[in-house]
């Protein structure tokens, strides 16, 4: 029986990664996420308003914090798969 690991970001644990998960599937949630939290950085990094909202950078903040976090945690799960593997 797969024992499931809570995300970092859930706070009640409603969220989980499957350890046995193929390394495939693990690596594009961690890619897709990854990859969001980028596209975040470039649409700040291209504004070109002055002063942006404070409450408009704090969500964006908040909203990265969470991708990055997600996609840490199944890079982590990768990590321990792919050392666990026997040499060959």
């Amino acid at each position: 029986m797969t024992r499931y690991i809570p995300l970092s970001t859930t706070c009640n644990t409603v969220l989980f990664i499957n350890p046995d998960a193929p390394l495939s599937d693990l690596h594009s949630v961690a890619y897709e996420r990854l990859l969001a939290v980028k596209n975040l950085m470039q649409c700040l990094d291209g504004t070109r308003k002055p002063d942006p909202e404070e409450q408009d950078l704090s969500h964006i903040a908040h909203a990265a914090s969470l991708l990055l976090q997600d996609g840490c945690d199944v890079l982590e799960v990768m990590e321990v798969r792919l050392t666990d593997r026997p040499a060959g």
